[in-house]
């Protein structure tokens, strides 16, 4: 009699989850490097098996090595492989910011958006030239190729990207794509905006509608953080004071036929005083992330007789009776962190979600920054999220890995746009990972897909679900 055992661990063991490549921007010897830094990484994102990464050589004043957008394409072993770069058709000798944000769609034509902000740290443009957006698109021979070019039109204010409260953010997903331009006037006062574009048969992009943000408060950052899911659209303003000085709001849009409206303002049930909620934003059909990681930030004011915050990040639940949404769960920083940490980035697709904590200070060297890290988390089969995984980056000298990060099924790309390469500050780096055993589309941790995570253990099977 032949007997059949069958282990199921219900232990909350790590997942096999390691650094599986490092990129980096190409380096040339010739490279000024008193003027130039390169800032590989400051913005990712991916969709299905492509990933791009802006490149936008900051603060360049005699640019030897034009800005541009890594393609990377991930192989059949799981690699990723430079698959194409991209350059704007009116590239020249000015220097520019190309790459400085960029997104990626997952419709056909996996459009990717990429925005140059054509000016200085200083919000000053180079020679009157104004900042664009501009559209690559895949053609018929799998390649990506400019389609259209974006500007402000000449009576509106132009677009600024290099400083902390005047970015433009993008966000795009299927064939509507957003701009967050934070200095979008209305009525001759800024209140910050979002234009939405939608992609019409003909493969033009028209803007349809622009949603200004909350008039009449002294200050705002709106929008500090965008995100768009489907039909839905998330952008958050940190320096929103409506109960609470700077305590921060989401604001959640719905989509009615062709018109994009207010649903629902989102705060969480703890709100205080410069809280500053909203600092990063991610959406999912079910959930809602919001990263809030604490005192530090250079805008803050004077805060020296209030304690220091670690951060943490909120989790936001859709109601499937009312459709609204909820808050599900507050999720804390670790009790290593002591302040400025947990919550600078927050990305989530499905069940598993990833938080950053980009520049922290440790309770045992509270006054220097450590080593960023980057918290996998995934949600069980009750709805709670908990954390099966740390990431880091190997051989860091350096705080800033994870600044940005993006997540789709069982792939993650953290950004280090700040990483010393080639004994150059700023050089920049990103750094992805994958483990066949990150189940995305059932619970995590119960039922079958504790069963799935056994039996890969066992070496009976990878499992890989994937879906967006």
């Amino acid at each position: 009699m032949r007997t059949l055992i069958l282990l199921i661990f219900f232990c909350n063991s790590a997942l096999a989850i390691t650094e599986s490549q490092k990129v980096t921007s190409v380096y040339d010897p010739n490279f000024d490097i008193d003027s130039n830094v390169a800032n590989f990484s400051q913005s990712v994102d991916i969709a299905s098996d492509f990933a791009v990464v802006g490149n936008p050589f900051r603060n360049t004043q005699n640019p030897y090595m034009h800005p541009n957008v890594y393609v990377y394409k991930k192989n059949d072993s799981d690699v990723w492989d430079i698959f194409q770069k991209l350059i704007p058709s009116d590239q020249s000798s000015k220097p520019s910011t190309f790459g400085s944000a960029v997104a990626i769609s997952n419709n056909n034509n996996k459009s990717i958006a990429v925005f140059d902000s054509c000016g200085s740290d200083l919000q000053v443009p180079y020679n009157n030239c104004r900042s664009a957006i501009y559209i690559f698109e895949m053609n018929a021979d799998g390649f990506w190729e400019e389609a259209q070019k974006i500007s402000p039109s000449e009576n509106d204010p132009n677009w600024y990207g290099l400083c902390f409260s005047c970015g433009i953010s993008l966000a795009i997903h299927g064939n509507t794509f957003v701009i967050g331009n934070k200095l979008e006037e209305n009525k001759n006062e800024i209140v910050g905006g979002l234009l939405i574009f939608e992609r019409a048969l003909s493969g033009v992009w028209n803007k349809t509608q622009t949603i200004y943000g909350p008039a009449g408060q002294s200050d705002t950052f709106f929008p500090w953080d965008i995100d768009i899911h489907n039909n839905k659209i998330i952008a958050s303003n940190t320096l929103d004071s409506e109960n609470l000085s700077r305590s921060g709001a989401v604001y959640f849009y719905e989509k009615d036929g062709s018109f994009w409206y207010e649903s629902q303002t989102i705060k969480p049930n703890d709100s205080y005083q410069y809280q500053y909620f909203g600092e990063s934003i991610s959406l999912s059909d079910t959930n809602i992330f919001v990263g809030d990681k604490g005192y530090g930030k250079s805008h803050t004011p004077s805060l020296s007789n209030l304690p220091p915050v670690p951060g943490s990040a909120y989790v936001f639940s859709l109601n499937k009776e009312d459709l609204s949404w909820y808050q599900s769960q507050k999720i804390f920083a670790p009790a290593t962190y002591a302040h400025n940490a947990f919550g600078a980035s927050v990305s989530v697709s499905n069940n598993a979600a990833v938080i950053t904590a980009a520049y922290p200070r440790l309770q045992n060297d509270p006054l220097n920054f450590g080593y960023g890290y980057a918290h996998l988390y995934l949600k069980d089969e009750t709805g709670i999220w908990r954390e099966r995984e740390i990431l880091t980056a190997s051989n860091d000298t350096n705080p800033g890995f994870g600044e940005t990060a993006a997540i789709l099924g069982s792939d993650i790309i953290i950004g280090h746009d700040r990483k010393i390469e080639n004994n150059i500050h700023w050089w920049g780096a990103a750094y992805f990972y994958n483990s066949n055993q990150l189940v995305t589309s059932v619970p995590a941790m119960g039922g079958i897909g504790l069963l799935a995570l056994g039996l890969s253990m066992l070496g009976l099977g990878a499992v890989r679900l994937r879906k967006k």
